[in-house]
């Protein structure tokens, strides 16, 4: 009931200062110690981590296995216990939105992990294949938040560049007319993606890529914004003279989350050719 009411906030506890898409090479230590668990090392870029009550956590319980992915366990950590240190990072945009959490002897309930001791990884996937979107566009933070293609031809209507307005120049109106056909394929392959027959061939191949396509669909069509407007592209939120309070340069900047946080593009592309294409790894 808390998660629905926002009166208990999560943060994820996946990626570290040296091992951010090299997921399975986590080294944030938990080592069991009765009916508690002893945890130390950091997390990075824990969304709301000064915020959170709980933290879903893969940490290492066991260093010495063959496969690195099989010593890492799944802990649903309380966030408020004496150890637990988060720190806000400063963004691009001048905003705090992530935190580095810091780990120092932070002693958990042994009752928080999930499944058994060192097969987190599993679960791990499992819960990133929502983050992704793969799961019914269960999540997928920046992308659950689209700013309209019809946005950015509003905000250009009127708008000069050489004495004549811009989205009369032939060269820009085929830029635009290229980002339209890419935003419109991405939306009608997302309801592709929801009909069975329609996807014999390359199973799970839309729900896959989509989260590849869109967010560098979306990191274009906000570049191409910023750029179009000109001089006036330059200009960020702090500026009066910004076009619509710099909406826009502050958009450009943080789609570069979406290409990043939960799996990279090259990620992505990675987790296509192998589980869709079938090619090695």
């Amino acid at each position: 009931k808390g998660i629905l009411t926002g009166e208990d906030i999560w943060c994820q506890g996946f990626s570290e200062p040296d091992h951010g898409s090299d997921l399975g090479s986590a080294q944030c230590r938990a080592v069991r110690d009765g009916d508690e668990y002893v945890i130390n090392g950091s997390k990075i870029w824990t969304t709301m981590g000064n915020y959170a009550k709980y933290m879903i956590l893969l940490a290492r319980t066991n260093p010495n296995t063959d496969r690195k992915y099989d010593g890492l366990s799944f802990f649903l950590s309380p966030m408020k216990v004496p150890g637990i240190d988060p720190k806000p990072i400063r963004k691009l945009t001048g905003e705090y939105g992530f935190t580095q959490t810091y780990f120092n002897d932070a002693r958990i309930p042994a009752s928080c992990l999930m499944g058994e001791e060192g097969k987190g990884w599993q679960l791990a996937m499992q819960t990133l294949q929502y983050e992704r979107g793969a799961e019914a566009g269960a999540a997928g933070g920046l992308s659950m938040v689209r700013i309209a293609f019809e946005d950015m031809i509003e905000m250009l209507q009127g708008k000069q560049r050489d004495g004549s307005e811009v989205l009369q120049d032939p060269v820009v109106r085929d830029e635009l007319m290229q980002l339209l056909i890419e935003d419109k394929a991405i939306s009608i392959g997302e309801k592709r993606a929801h009909i069975g027959a329609l996807n014999n061939d390359f199973r799970m191949a839309l729900p896959l890529s989509t989260k590849l396509r869109w967010t560098e669909h979306a990191r274009r069509m906000r570049l191409a914004a910023v750029r179009l407007q000109g001089a006036g592209g330059s200009l960020y939120v702090q500026d009066s003279q910004a076009i619509q309070g710099g909406f826009w340069q502050r958009a450009y900047m943080q789609s570069f989350s979406a290409t990043i946080g939960g799996g990279t593009s090259q990620v992505q592309a990675n987790i296509v050719a192998e589980h869709v294409l079938g090619l090695p790894k």
